[in-house]
């Protein structure tokens, strides 16, 4: 498109060029840049490079790039230290303990640092919020201090917020499970380092761990460890071996020819100098191959995969055999592979696409099995739940029948222990027909007292002292005659009070029968029915604790409607009820704490 800047390539690779450790292309628009600091995109397509060099010179990206740049003045010097072909295995385990210390006291409190003296405290310390520093007290360097002091206070904090994340889980990654901290034979192998060796606990410390290392890894064997161990800490006692371990420097002296040297000189055994030997060829020095992860421009490539790696790798242990470049013999197979270089290369592409083709199809035919699967648990699923459903219904209609048929038996058992009294509605016989249970009584051509109230009521007549005496008798006499065979009635009112003969009050010469279809028995009570408005408290709230007490406390609302001349139906939505009825609650108990509790739930 005319007029329009787009991505150059060049910008990654110019020597002069500052960007390309945090520039990179955004590969579906050529027109917009990637960096890697502030994980965002910019447009370069009226500006080009000076886009670039404006979004290096802004604010957040310049906070960022001072943060970083604190951390990788730590991490910096390991990589260079370590990315070459010296044997450097022995000084791993120092300089990664110290950059992880390092890094651990900028975001940790310094009460959890201070209590680190070793690794193995290091590695024990435990990353969680009351170990860390809170975001204003981060050490976030002293250029990235500088461009906080124009920025608003709330992109300070966040911004503080997101380097103490980073350093959190860069100290993880540092102390991880794989980190060489952890290994045992990176910590043994360096006794083998003159600050050790000049050491006296640390030094038999850590060869005792490579040692063990060796010998549980049949290495050597546990005779020839001995001899080793006998042998280093004697060379190491020396005075003279002392003095020259600490003229050492190994950035201007490799250690194997520093050590060999000594070892040499003080007359070491054979096993000693084996096992130097070994550990130093523990350090592969892939300072070669990695160039990838190196942070030396003289040796600075592009990352490989697998494959290049390895034969990169195998052609520079081939080329380092020899001697060097020039000492490599140019065979007749050498170069006919290099002629096919081009065609292997089509032939490999192919086959990795074809590779890639077959995986697909695999993951397409696996999804779409697990699909199907998943549709087939989800209607069996609904299925049984449906069932589930079913049966749920099915029991409890079950459960309901039969509790209403031991209702119907409680019922008949009760008139059946009841027997014969004036005062009690006699049973005569109970029986089946078509699933429905008959109960055959006594008929009491009165009715009930309630209809008798009714009546009363039409025709404006009240019940007179007498007749309200002999209700009270004839009623006291039935109840007394249930609780002595240990029996409760719990539903005592005028509904459930029947009469022979209604002119019996005046002359007290006829009788009133208390309807039994609501009887317990009083060591297993069971509230099945009842007018809750003629019950007390403790009964609602299943205390039977004084069951035949609740049968007299129902006598008394019944007795004061018939002396008030009020009449409570059943329940609905006009129930005129004396507030007599109400107030008897509150004579259930003389304890006045105890009424106030109850009047408050």
């Amino acid at each position: 498109m005319p007029g329009k800047c787009s991505f150059k390539e060049f910008w990654l690779t110019d020597e002069e060029n500052k960007y390309s450790k945090w520039l990179r292309p955004v590969e579906d628009d050529q027109y917009k840049a990637y960096c890697t600091f502030c994980k965002s995109k910019f447009d370069i397509s009226h500006s080009g490079l000076n886009g670039v060099k404006i979004h290096g010179k802004g604010q957040k990206h310049l906070e960022l790039t001072s943060a970083l740049l604190q951390v990788v003045g730590e991490v910096e010097p390991y990589l260079k230290i370590f990315q070459n072909d010296n044997p450097m295995l022995p000084f791993v385990h120092a300089e990664l303990y110290s950059m992880a210390r390092s890094i651990a006291a900028r975001v940790l409190k310094a009460k959890v640092i201070s209590n680190v003296k070793n690794s193995g405290q290091l590695l024990a310390i435990d990353v969680k919020n009351e170990n860390l520093l809170s975001f204003s007290d981060v050490d976030i360097g002293f250029g990235a201090k500088k461009f906080c002091k124009n920025v608003k206070e709330l992109d300070v904090q966040l911004f503080r917020k997101d380097c103490s994340h980073f350093l959190v889980e860069m100290f993880q990654k540092l102390t991880g499970p794989r980190s060489p901290l952890r290994k045992c034979m990176v910590k043994g192998a360096s006794c083998l380092s003159p600050a050790v060796m000049t050491s006296g606990t640390l030094r038999v410390q850590r060869v005792n761990i490579a040692l063990e290392q060796l010998t549980s890894n049949n290495h050597i064997a546990y005779i020839e460890a001995e001899h080793i161990r006998k042998n280093y800490l004697e060379i190491c006692e020396q005075s003279s071996v002392q003095e020259e371990l600490k003229t050492f420097d190994f950035n201007e002296t490799r250690l194997d020819s520093f050590l060999f040297n000594i070892f040499i000189n003080a007359k070491a055994c054979k096993a000693l100098l084996s096992f130097c030997t070994m550990i130093f060829t523990m350090f592969h020095g892939n300072s070669a191959v990695e160039r990838g992860f190196s942070v030396n421009k003289e040796c600075l490539v592009e990352n490989m995969k697998e494959r290049s790696l390895i034969s990169q790798r195998s052609i520079y242990s081939m080329v380092q055999s020899v001697g060097g470049i020039k000492n490599v013999e140019f065979t007749s197979g050498m170069l006919h592979a290099a002629r096919r270089a081009s065609s292997k290369r089509r032939e490999a592409i192919e086959e990795m696409k074809k590779k890639e083709s077959e995986e697909a199809n695999r993951s397409k035919t696996t999804l779409e099995a697990v699909n199907k699967l998943e549709s087939k648990k989800r209607k069996l699923l609904k299925q049984v739940e449906e069932e589930a459903s079913a049966l749920q219904t099915e029991i409890d209609l079950e459960k309901k029948r039969l509790r209403q048929i031991e209702s119907i038996l409680n019922e008949i058992f009760a008139h059946s222990i009841l027997g014969k009294h004036p005062n009690i509605l006699r049973y005569h016989a109970a029986w089946t027909e078509n699933k429905l249970i008959y109960i055959q009584n006594e008929f009491c051509v009165g009715g009930s007292l309630k209809d008798l109230i009714i009546k009363r009521k039409s025709k404006e007549k009240n019940f007179s002292q007498e007749e309200l005496y002999a209700i009270l008798v004839h009623v006291s006499k039935g109840l007394r005659y249930i609780h002595s065979l240990n029996l409760a009635h719990l539903n005592l009112k005028s509904a459930t009070v029947l009469i022979q003969k209604e002119k019996m009050f005046p002359l007290l010469d006829g009788s009133s029968h208390a309807d039994t279809g609501h009887v317990t028995n009083v060591e297993n009570p069971k509230l099945e029915k009842g007018d809750f408005r003629y019950l007390p408290r403790e009964i609602q709230k299943e205390d039977f604790s004084q069951v035949t007490k609740a049968d007299i406390f129902s006598l008394g609302p019944k007795c004061s409607i018939l002396s008030l001349d009020v009449i409570v139906e059943n329940f609905g939505d006009n129930v005129r009820i004396s507030n007599f009825i109400t107030h008897c609650h509150t004579f259930i108990h003389t304890d006045e704490v105890h009424k106030e509790k109850q009047d408050q739930e």
